[in-house]
């Protein structure tokens, strides 16, 4: 019940063994859980309902949720039950951990742990693995 696991999504294909290997290191060694997670780069907007910009906001301390994430099977089990008892909608598990008071923490994972959900995301990941293929 307490046995670490896992939750990758599937759409994200180029995932590093370097990264999961640090990522369950970090894991093992934290109560919370831990995720891959990506520092924000980019300048943010937040948009008004015309479609204008309303207020450029702050990036420090903002990181992109990646996978995979890890945590302990029965925080995961007992945080996913919760959240599907108060009919709370999860965009992740670290977002479930959270709602039952744990702070995952945020492992530094590669910029190319590409979500594909658009064909140009595909088209990239082709690129970028023809170009990283041995």
């Amino acid at each position: 019940a307490d046995q670490p696991v896992l939750v990758h999504d599937a759409a994200r294909p180029l995932l590093r063994a370097e990264d999961i290997e640090r990522l369950v290191r970090a894991g093992l060694a934290h109560a919370g859980g831990a995720i891959l997670a990506a520092p924000l780069r980019d300048t943010l907007k937040r948009a008004g309902g015309d479609g204008c910009i309303v207020a450029t906001e702050p990036r420090a301390g903002l990181w992109r949720a990646l996978t995979p994430q890890m945590a302990r099977r029965s925080d995961l089990d007992r945080a996913l039950s919760a959240a599907e008892q108060a009919r709370v909608p999860i965009t992740d598990e670290a977002m479930a951990l959270e709602r039952i008071g744990l702070q995952p923490l945020l492992v530094e994972g590669g910029e190319d742990n590409l979500k594909i959900t658009t064909p140009a995301d595909l088209a990239y990941a082709e690129f970028w693995l023809a170009r990283h293929s041995d």
